[in-house]
């Protein structure tokens, strides 16, 4: 669950959560900062319930950056003085065609394949750990940029992909879904370089099509280079 909590003194549910037992009992509370620099305090009460209690001046000044996140819909539950008016007065972004631009596109290609490079570098030195944090987030962010990229070329520009591959499952092309498990890998140098090679190809059947879509430069020389590499040096 997801509550806003419109607050006089925000500090009394920021750095305390003896307030918390007036719910329900708990067993994990934290704090950590949340969009337009607001404070967000997660909790996990009874049978694995989550609830992020997101605490809101009375006077915050909601800017239009929170449009996307009320588009989805929002609920309130008790309002006595009005102050969802707040909410109410944000615009809501129009759903306008969404695409990655040529610069961008070549720019996050050649990260990628340069940190291939990289990781390979990593693996071949024995350092797992750093090139597996690489792996698991640096360039599996880039990947799903381009995978949600993907999905609105097949489905159209205003195709909702979410964020930050939620519900994934939902959206994502089968093909891709399918070889999903196969860019995923333990702790195992072997292992790791499997999985390192089926990234590459699976960012070759995504990126490849998209610029050919868009009539972008896609970055060969790049892509030739580092998988040249790692073929000769660490396979």
């Amino acid at each position: 669950l997801d509550l806003l909590l419109f607050v006089k003194n925000t500090d009394a549910f920021v750095s305390r959560d003896d307030w918390l037992y007036e719910i329900d009992n708990y067993s994990i509370s934290f704090v950590e900062s949340t969009l337009g620099g607001l404070k967000e305090r997660r909790v996990l009460f009874e049978n694995c319930l989550d609830v992020d209690f997101t605490i809101v001046p009375c006077d915050f000044p909601f800017s239009d950056e929170y449009g996307g996140i009320f588009a989805r819909g929002y609920r309130v539950l008790l309002d006595k003085k009005d102050l969802c008016r707040a909410i109410r007065k944000i615009k809501i972004p129009p759903k306008t065609p969404c695409r990655i631009s040529e610069d961008d596109f070549i720019n996050r290609a050649n990260d990628f394949w340069y940190h291939t490079v990289w990781t390979a570098k990593k693996i071949k030195r024995g350092e797992l750990w750093t090139a597996k944090s690489c792996m698991d987030s640096y360039m599996r962010n880039i990947l799903l940029l381009f995978i949600e990229s993907y999905a609105k070329l097949c489905n159209g520009m205003e195709y909702d992909t979410w964020h930050n591959g939620r519900m994934l499952a939902t959206w994502v092309d089968t093909r891709i879904a399918q070889k999903l498990p196969s860019i995923f890998s333990e702790y195992d140098k072997d292992k790791m370089v499997k999985a390192l090679f089926s990234m590459m190809a699976l960012f070759r059947f995504i990126s490849i099509p998209i610029a050919k879509y868009f009539s972008y430069e896609y970055p060969q020389k790049a892509d030739d280079y580092a998988t040249a590499w790692l073929k000769n040096n660490i396979l």
